[in-house]
């Protein structure tokens, strides 16, 4: 079921299998955010993750972040501000569990492997009720592991607020590599997919380990990986580590490449037809 969920979106049986939840966020408003959730008992150890594109969460002591962790048994309830400036934002909701892939490794926080998955059940006003899989679920199709609400409502106007935005000037930057294997996903698939990329599983594509395996001796560093993706930081006033180079090395491997910060797709994988 994963293969097919990295795209973004899956219907099986007549249920719509999303990667995340999204949620379209307005320039210059201000949002209340609640988020509310339950992990069955006997599974993994859970977390629920909130990202902000474009905008950015208030917390009580008028902190801001981009990305927030809530962990089951200790934060299952929690409500914020969120606030976006001049440009449209997104907020992206969705699962984490703790593994680990060898004996002896301490398990991290990861997210789009296995047979994880969101199904939206009901939209209400402004709460979406959700319920998800973890990456080994006791039933895969059950989607019982998590159950929870997420409410995103509309208080105000932010337009005396803003924030600095990510700009292609900074020279720290985070490139996504996908390899979508023989689907064509569209650009927001893919965006979407970079955007939410969490924790820091094996990857297990041939054409993700290989571009990993190019880049040992560079100045980089793994943000976040999942079974067919990647997530690298780099400095790209580096000769070795140019956006150049990065683009490259994705059509080299025929890889799709996402940049992060601006959300831009740099680069479309080919269609690759089964062999």
């Amino acid at each position: 079921m994963r293969t097919e969920l990295r795209q973004g979106e899956l219907e099986i049986e007549g249920i719509t299998i999303e990667s995340r939840i999204g949620v379209d966020l307005e320039p210059h408003t201000e949002y209340n955010l609640n988020l509310e959730f339950a992990v069955r008992q006997g599974t993994a150890p859970t977390a629920m993750r909130l990202k902000s594109y474009s905008a950015e969460f208030v917390l009580f002591d008028n902190e801001t972040e981009n990305s927030i962790r809530l962990t089951d048994g200790v934060s299952n309830s929690a409500s914020f501000r969120l606030r976006t400036g001049k440009k449209s934002g997104l907020l992206s909701v969705f699962n984490e569990y703790l593994h680990s892939y060898k004996e002896g490794v301490e398990p991290a926080y990861e997210y789009m492997t296995g047979d994880s998955g969101i199904v939206i059940t009901k939209r209400e006003d402004d709460t979406i009720h959700f319920a998800c899989n973890n990456r080994s679920p006791r039933e895969q199709l059950a989607f019982e592991d998590v159950t929870g609400t997420l409410t995103v409502t509309k208080v105000g106007s932010a337009e005396n607020h803003s924030f600095a935005p990510a700009e292609d000037g900074s020279p720290i930057q985070q490139y996504c590599f996908i390899d979508s294997g023989d689907e064509a996903p569209d650009e927001k698939k893919l965006v979407d997919i970079a955007t939410a990329l969490s924790g820091k599983a094996s990857p297990t594509s041939e054409a993700v380990t290989t571009l990993i395996g190019r880049l040992e001796g560079l100045n980089f560093t793994i943000i976040s990986s999942a079974d067919n993706a990647v997530t690298v930081e780099v400095d790209i006033s580096d000769e070795d580590t140019t956006e150049f180079a990065m683009v490259d090395e994705a059509r080299l491997w025929n890889l799709n490449l996402v940049k992060v910060k601006t959300r831009t797709l740099l680069n479309q994988s080919t269609n690759r037809p089964e062999s």
